[in-house]
């Protein structure tokens, strides 16, 4: 986690020294919003913009992620395993497919 706040290292001070006083201010942060119907995205741009504090608005495209993480690695490894081991329903037909996912 990165670090919240810059706050200045600070000395002990002397009794007669002056009192110094440090404005802590938060780091800016950033929103990922995702819209499912593009046709949105001017008018959230612009209602998010009348947020005091907003310091910019910006559309990005959504980046594909084709990563096989090590779970779903494990998890094709077991479904070929499971298939070079004949554990597995065949369908042949459209109407085969249909009974077989309704019995599910």
């Amino acid at each position: 986690m990165g670090k919240k706040y810059d706050i200045p290292e600070t000395k002990p001070q002397m009794a007669d020294e002056p009192v110094v006083a440090y404005t802590v201010k938060p780091m800016p942060l950033h929103l990922d919003i995702t819209l499912e119907d593009n046709a949105m995205v001017a008018d959230i741009k612009k209602a998010i913009k009348m947020i005091k504090g907003i310091a910019s608005v910006r559309t990005l495209p959504v980046k594909q992620d084709n990563v096989i993480t090590p779970s779903l690695a494990r998890k094709i490894e077991k479904a070929r395993k499971d298939y070079a081991e004949g554990r597995y329903t065949e369908c042949k037909t459209k109407e085969e497919l249909e009974a077989f996912l309704e019995a599910l």
